[in-house]
């Protein structure tokens, strides 16, 4: 089919690989009679929205949540295209079910506005069943929901439906047949007064991820220009949700010295690997370098902690059996990787000491072992 050249799609940019390009909303009206013939009349302006959990940068979700919901608002009436990669539907991350928790959170009561929503599917290969990816999806994670997820069920029950006997909708930006995405549009039920049902409220993810990654600095920078974009929005929009969970992040951050002083309280040395003191020390080192006063504190607590918990650690080795040793040496000599350069040092001395200790305590034990046996007598009773 020829393809039919719309100058306003010039504004929208794809990627062949799992990336977000879409930076703001973005709008490009079609002429139904562009698509089926100069016998129709009337217009659909499509809307390509961002993502707004998957920015590197809060105040840039918050701007776009402003502007999409204050654009959705001023229209007469809404059609919801969800648009999926099928990826979402069998990664980690479960991408579908952050894409329904979006319409959640956008659409009050989008329990009872499921028929304005279509669901289109990108990048599936031809013989791909998305109804039996879906019924796999929701057996998988039934049990992780929660009463307060009912209506996540509800959403996904009503993709299971309108996926199923093949009828999910398989969109081929390239050899694909735009009638059929316009057609099924045309069909269903538009929102009327969006301004009523679209709610502004996004998920501050990426100031989560810096806290949780121990990447302060970011943080810090990140919490600055979301407290600034707050101000600056608000006598634009508000957002109960956003407020409520920036002050949950803020409390977050405000106590970090007592969450990572607390890090190695209980953590075996064998996990070093997996929570790097040697990392985490550098990004104190790096803050406190460019002001970080206070994590100067944290630094020193987790130095201490550390020199502690590896010194038990080796003295242990005293009370561990024969044969466990040499497993606990390698452990131990692994974990050492992960210590900062000051400390190394020092333990790996003291290690290399116990291994010597107790190469000799094997030598003697094979001696003393090899000399009673020649000494050794058996004696049997009497008959």
């Amino acid at each position: 089919m020829e393809s039919v050249k719309n100058s306003g799609s010039t504004i929208v940019t794809s990627h062949s690989l799992r990336k977000y390009e879409t930076r703001h909303i973005a709008p490009i009206t079609i002429q139904l009679k562009e698509i089926f013939g100069h016998y129709e009349t009337g217009e659909i302006i499509l809307c390509n929205a961002p993502d707004f959990s998957n920015s590197e940068i809060p105040e840039v979700d918050i701007v776009n949540g402003v502007a999409v919901i204050e654009a959705l608002k001023e229209c007469r009436s809404i059609k919801i295209l969800a648009l999926s990669s099928c990826d979402s539907l069998v990664d980690r991350e479960r991408g579908i079910l952050k894409l329904i928790r979006t319409l959640i959170d956008m659409v009050d009561g989008i329990e009872h506005r499921l028929d304005s929503i279509c669901y289109g599917f990108t990048k599936c290969p031809v013989m791909a069943d998305i109804n039996a990816l879906l019924v796999d999806l929701k057996s998988s994670t039934v049990d992780a929901f929660s009463e307060s997820d009912s209506v996540l069920m509800t959403v996904l029950l009503d993709m299971i439906e309108k996926t199923v006997n093949g009828a999910a909708l398989k969109i081929d930006p390239i050899d694909g047949d735009p009638k059929e995405l316009i057609k099924k549009f045309k069909h269903i039920h538009g929102i009327a007064y969006p301004g009523e049902v679209f709610r502004f409220s996004i998920r501050l993810r990426s100031i989560e991820v810096c806290i949780d990654a121990d990447s302060f600095c970011q943080a810090e920078k990140i919490m600055d220009n979301l407290s600034c974009a707050q101000r600056e929005l608000a006598d634009i929009c508000t957002s109960d949700s956003v407020s409520k969970k920036s002050e949950e992040l803020r409390k977050k951050f405000d106590n970090i010295v007592s969450t990572i002083s607390n890090r190695y309280d209980s953590l075996d040395v064998e996990d070093y690997s997996f929570h790097s003191p040697k990392d985490l020390l550098k990004k104190l080192e790096l803050v406190e370098s460019r002001g970080g006063t206070r994590y100067h504190q944290i630094r020193m607590t987790v130095l201490r902690k550390i020199r502690q918990n590896f010194s038990l650690a080796i003295e242990k080795l005293l009370d561990t059996p024969l044969d466990e040793r040499p497993a606990k040496m390698r452990s131990l000599n692994c974990a050492l990787c992960f210590l900062p350069e000051e400390l190394q040092t020092s333990f790996k001395l003291q290690l290399d000491e116990f291994s010597q200790l107790f190469t000799d305590e094997e030598k003697m034990r094979r001696v003393n072992l090899k000399t009673y046996s020649k000494t050794g007598t058996t004696t049997y009773p009497s008959s």
